[in-house]
């Protein structure tokens, strides 16, 4: 076993869950215009105070502290290492398709966002039917004076 990476292909595939769960979390937070927000409070902080590149760096040291940290586990006890990178797995594969049914249901205007595409169809068309009342009063306004 020496020279090999223990549980190389759960690492990556923990690494791609991390990377999709990033990428996820960027288009809902941009997307929805603040409708949507990081739910993970520590993670939010750094978003809040550092931006995105603040919290691209604290995911990136998550990732990093857990392969370190199974890898060190791996060391001792290979199977408990293996385990634990499952369940690690496990829980970001839930948080994955969580976000990416948000991201559907945002994107065809469906679950929690139906309601607030309605009001906002009713308020775009409630201003255009206000602008062309004024531009009428406006018309007969002028037309009335000449």
């Amino acid at each position: 076993m020496r020279g090999r990476i223990p549980h190389l292909g759960k690492i990556s595939l923990f690494v791609l869950l991390s990377m999709t769960d990033l990428f996820l979390t960027w288009r809902l937070v941009l997307d929805s215009h603040g409708r949507v927000y990081e739910s993970n409070p520590v993670a939010n902080w750094w978003l809040s105070s550092f931006g995105w590149p603040g919290l691209v760096c604290y995911k990136l040291f998550l990732v990093c502290f857990i392969v370190g940290l199974v890898l060190l586990i791996s060391r001792f006890r290979p199977r408990s290492g293996g385990r634990f990178l499952g369940f690690a797995c496990a829980v970001l594969t839930a948080v994955v398709l969580y976000s990416g049914s948000l991201a559907w249901a945002h994107a065809n205007g469906t679950g929690p966002f139906e309601e607030e595409r309605r009001i906002e169809a009713r308020s775009q068309e409630l201003d255009r039917k206000g602008r062309e009342i004024q531009m009428r009063l406006h018309q007969n306004f002028y037309s009335s004076r000449h």
